[in-house]
């Protein structure tokens, strides 16, 4: 059996490999005003989780991992741009990817 047939572009897998690996020699940082937009976001996570376990119309679950898991996919996003700082576009991305999951 093989793979269809596209028209977008394939990558070597050991193109992949080596794109993973130099990843990981970053270690991204949160400077002062990005952890605030974090915090913020945080905050109003937990806003809005209390608000809807009142009111039982959606199920929101925002506990400190969720802030952990913000935190974390904002740095791998940093990482795979080959950078040390966090951007307030990694925040985004993390919390977009936090909301759809």
């Amino acid at each position: 059996m093989r793979a269809p047939k596209s028209d977008i572009p394939t990558f070597d897998p050991s193109m992949i490999r080596s794109y993973i690996a130099f990843s990981k020699k970053y270690n991204p940082t949160i400077p002062q005003d990005v952890q605030e937009i974090i915090m913020k976001s945080y905050v109003k996570k937990r806003a809005e989780y209390k608000k809807a376990s009142q009111t039982d119309d959606n199920y929101l679950y925002t506990t400190p991992r969720t802030l952990l898991g913000i935190i974390r996919l904002a740095q791998a996003k940093a990482r795979l741009r080959f950078s040390e700082i966090v951007s307030e576009e990694d925040v985004d991305e993390a919390l977009r990817l936090m909301e759809i999951s």
